[in-house]
Order: structure tokens, then sequence, then C-alpha cells
């Protein structure tokens, strides 16, 4: 057994001061990007998994709550182009994910007023509600999780999170998809 895991039988790994020992110990027989890699799945397993989430799929949550800020900052709708642009997605994955919000009556399609030719996007009143209903779920997640780690690492972790968005970012624009 290695050094740092020495007078450590496995039931104490519920004491915390030996559980960041072992992970300490697993973390330095991985290369970083493995590590990260690790984390990142780890988490999004979690979120995907858990259906914290359970009115909306992954994308119609992530469009709507898109919908939600834009109309709020800007008081506008968006285009399906502009989600495709920002969520990365594929257009046959936007335009399936709004069918099926439109279907259920949380999205409402109409013209631009300014260009006849685009066509704007707004969750309905009663999609704003069930939004808002599945954003109140997720933030009881986050909120747990802030609550556990601190305040501090929190807003690190924020700051991190977003870097990590922008080097991702960079990556896809110069490299296109994997």
């Amino acid at each position: 057994m290695p050094k740092v895991l020495d007078n450590v039988g496995l039931s104490d790994y519920n004491r915390p001061s030996h559980l960041v020992h072992f992970v300490n110990f697993i973390r330095s027989s991985m290369n970083i990007s493995e590590e990260l890699l690790s984390a990142w799945l780890q988490m999004s397993v979690h979120i995907r998994g858990s259906r914290i989430v359970s009115n909306f799929s992954f994308n119609e949550t992530v469009i709507c709550g898109m919908l939600a800020r834009t109309e709020e900052a800007e008081g506008r709708g968006m285009t399906a182009a502009e989600i495709c642009r920002r969520t990365h997605l594929l257009k046959s994955q936007v335009n399936r994910t709004l069918s099926s919000l439109e279907a259920r009556g949380i999205i409402l399609r109409s013209r631009n007023r300014i260009d006849q030719r685009e066509i704007d996007l707004r969750l309905t009143e009663g999609g704003h509600a069930a939004y808002q209903a599945e954003h109140a779920s997720i933030l009881r997640l986050v909120s747990h999780i802030s609550d556990t780690i601190g305040e501090a690492d929190s807003r690190q972790l924020a700051i991190l999170m977003t870097r990590a968005v922008s080097a991702a970012d960079t990556w896809f624009s110069e490299n296109g998809r994997l």
C-alpha cells in the first residue's frame, strides 16, 4: 500500500482526513487532463442521471433558460439560428427541441416585427411558469453544492468554469467539432 495510505483501513475512508489523503493519492497518479475529464464526467452523470429537471429534457432546459434570460435582459425573443450558435447544437437538434416545446405550448413562434423573414421564439406565459419551476429545482441542487463547499470556493468554481467554457470555445473555433 502507498505510504500516504499506511495504517488506514478501508473503513477509515469515511473520516474526512483519510478521504483527503486517498483522493490526493488517486489524483497524483493521474495527469491533469484525465483528472479534469473524470471530474467533468462525474458531474455530468449526476446532473443528467438524477433527472433534477423532470418536465424538460436537458436541451429543452438550456433553450428555455436562454429564451427567459434574453427576454428579461433584452426584451426580445431569439431566432433558431441564434440558439444554434449559442448552444453549439445541430440545427436538427434545435428544430426538434423547438417543435416539442411549441407542441406543448411552452414557446410561441412569431414573425419578427422589423424583419418579417425572421421567426422570433419566446416563452409563453405557461412556458415561463414551467421553466421557473424547473429552474427552482436546479437552484436547490446548486445551493446545496455552494453550501457544502462554501461561498469562496463556489465563487472560485464559477470563475474557473467560465474560464473553462471560454477555453473550450477557443478550441472549437480553432479546431471544429471533435
